[in-house]
C-alpha cells in the first residue's frame, strides 16, 4: 500500500510541476464560474398570473376530473357522473390520470400552484421569481455533459500518459510493482473527478446564492407519491448521481484503452458507447407508447437515469442506481487491472 501512496504522490508532484497545467487548471475554474454567473443574469422567465382563488377552483375542478377518469379505469369507482364523457384511450391512459390527479391534489392540499414551482420539464416556461431555481435545474441537468467528458479526458490522461511518453519505465525502475502503479493511478484518478465535480457544485451553489432557492415538484412514478423538494436538493441529487456515473464512464475508458493503443481512439471509443445507449434509449422510448411507463424505464436506462427529472436522494431507485454504477465500475476497473499487467512497454 506504501507503493500505492507513491505514485498518487508522483501524479500529484507532476502536476505541481508543470506550470502550464496549473494555469490551464485555474483558467477552467475561472471560466466555470464566469460562464455560471453570465448565464445566470439572462434567465428570463415569462410573468405568469397566478390569482389563488380562481387557480384554485381549477385546481379542484382538475383533480375531480382526474380522480373520476383514473378511479373509473382501475375500476375503483363505476358510477359514471352524469353527463360525463371519457377519453378514448381510458384504458392505455390510466396511470397518467393518476400522476395528473396526485399532482392537482398536491396543489389543492398545500393551496399552492404552478406558479410556486420550477417546471422541470421546461425549466425556462416556469414563471417570474423562479430564476435562481431555474438556474439550479439547468445546470444540474447540464452536468452529466461536463462530468462524463471530464472523467474520459482525465482518466486516459492519467492512467495511459506515462505509457504513451514513456515515462513508466522510470516508475518501474524505482522497483514500484505494476499493481501498485494502477491501483496509484486509479486512486488519483477519482480523487481528480471528485475535486471537479467539486468546484463545478461550488461554482454554481455560489453563483445561485444571490437568488432566492425555490422548489420544484417531484412525481415518484413507481411510488406514486408527489412531493416538494428545494431546488438546491435537486441539483445535488444530480450532481451526485453523475459523479458515480463519471466514475463508471472513466472505468469504461481505461478497459477500453487496454483494448486499443491510443487514448485518443479510446476517448472516441467511449464517447461513441455513451451515444450508442442514448440512441437504444430514443428507440425503445419510440415503442413504448405510454408517457408514465416510458418515465419508468428512464429511470432504470444506463446514462438516461441521470437526467430524469423525478430521481431524488430519498428515492430507493436512487441507491439502487449508484449501487449499479459502483459494481460497474468494480468489474470493469478488475478487468483492467488484468489486462494492463500484460501491456508492453
Amino acid at each position: 500500500m506504501k507503493d500505492t501512496f507513491k505514485v498518487v504522490q508522483y501524479e500529484f508532484h507532476k502536476i505541481l510541476k508543470n506550470k502550464v497545467k496549473i494555469i490551464y487548471l485555474f483558467l477552467m475554474i475561472l471560466f466555470l464560474f464566469l460562464a455560471a454567473y453570465a448565464y445566470r443574469n439572462v434567465i428570463i422567465l415569462p410573468n405568469v398570473t397566478c390569482g389563488s382563488e380562481s387557480t384554485q377552483t381549477y385546481y379542484i375542478e382538475q383533480r375531480d376530473y382526474y380522480k373520476a377518469l383514473y378511479e373509473y379505469a382501475y375500476g375503483i369507482n363505476t358510477d359514471v357522473p352524469e353527463g360525463f364523457m371519457f377519453p378514448p384511450n381510458l384504458d392505455a391512459d390510466k396511470e397518467i390520470y393518476h400522476m395528473e390527479y396526485l399532482k392537482y391534489n398536491h396543489y389543492v392540499s398545500t393551496s399552492t400552484s404552478s406558479c410556486n414551482y420550477v417546471n422541470l420539464t421546461y425549466p425556462l416556461s416556469s414563471s417570474r421569481g423562479l430564476e435562481g431555481g431555474v438556474f439550479l435545474v439547468i445546470l444540474g441537468n447540464l452536468n452529466f455533459y461536463i462530468i462524463g467528458f471530464l472523467s474520459i479526458v482525465l482518466s486516459l490522461s492519467i492512467n495511459y500518459s506515462d505509457y504513451s511518453n514513456g515515462n513508466i519505465k522510470n516508475l518501474i525502475q524505482t522497483k514500484i510493482d505494476r499493481k501498485s502503479i494502477f491501483r496509484g493511478k486509479l486512486i488519483f484518478t477519482g480523487i481528480t473527478i471528485l475535486s471537479v465535480v467539486l468546484l463545478y457544485a461550488i461554482a454554481t451553489i455560489l453563483v445561485a446564492s444571490s437568488l432566492p432557492d425555490t422548489s420544484t415538484l417531484i412525481v415518484d412514478t413507481t411510488t406514486r407519491v408527489v412531493k416538494s423538494i428545494s431546488t438546491t436538493t435537486f441539483f445535488l441529487s444530480k450532481i451526485v448521481m453523475n459523479l458515480f456515473i463519471g466514475l463508471f464512464i472513466a472505468s469504461i475508458s481505461i478497459y477500453i484503452r487496454t483494448l486499443v493503443k491510443n487514448s485518443y481512439l479510446a476517448g472516441f471509443a467511449t464517447i461513441g458507447c455513451v451515444v450508442f445507449v442514448l440512441g437504444i434509449f430514443s428507440v425503445v422510448s419510440l415503442i413504448i407508447n405510454n408517457d408514465v411507463v416510458s418515465e419508468i424505464v428512464k429511470k432504470y436506462f444506463v446514462f438516461i437515469n441521470s437526467q430524469v427529472s423525478n430521481l431524488s436522494f430519498s428515492q430507493i431507485s436512487y441507491a439502487i442506481l449508484i449501487l449499479f454504477y459502483l459494481v460497474g465500475s468494480t468489474l470493469l476497473l478488475s478487468m483492467s487491472y488484468k489486462k494492463i499487467l500484460r501491456i508492453d512497454i
